[in-house]
């Protein structure tokens, strides 16, 4: 009956944290970032559905998410994470894997905004640095911990 108790226990505790992580992205926000703020919208893709993402991830593993950019619109980008240091992003061309933005060359800016004079698909590749982890043994190394890592994408139409 102890274990059946524990086991239920675990699961619960297990569900209601994976489901911070669900929207984590919705913590992506900085207020000193002001630029027209009151103007951007979620970006949503063509069913409708908001393209912002959030992982429960460790440090060897990223959070990858793909989707378009129209021209004539402003974008703003946020990273967040609660890991205690700066998550880095690549943004890539979706299909010819050309870098068009590197964080990690940019002192981890994580709120960026941009404007978009072409249409184009794009890969986004999130991560957090790498932990050093304690090495026991050989054949044992400390487990990495997990964090919740969010991307956030909104939009408005360009001011002319």
């Amino acid at each position: 009956m102890k274990i059946l108790f524990l086991h239920i226990f675990i699961m619960i505790t297990t569900f209601l944290y994976g489901q911070d992580c669900a929207s984590y992205w919705n913590s992506c926000h900085n207020d000193s970032v002001n630029n027209y703020h009151d103007h951007y919208q979620l970006v949503v893709d063509e069913h409708g559905r908001v393209v912002s993402k959030s992982a429960y991830i460790s440090d060897v593993e990223y959070l990858e998410t793909s989707f378009d950019l129209f021209a004539g619109r402003d974008y703003r980008m946020s990273v967040c994470t609660s890991y205690n240091y700066k998550p880095m992003i690549i943004l890539y061309e979706y299909g010819t894997e050309r870098i068009i933005y590197d964080n990690t060359k940019n002192d981890s800016t994580i709120v960026f905004e941009f404007e978009q004079r072409f249409d184009v698909k794009i890969k986004a590749i999130v991560r957090i640095p790498q932990i050093k982890r304690k090495k026991v043994s050989n054949l044992i190394v400390q487990k990495p911990y997990r964090y919740c890592i969010g991307i956030k994408l909104e939009s408005m139409i360009t001011r002319k």
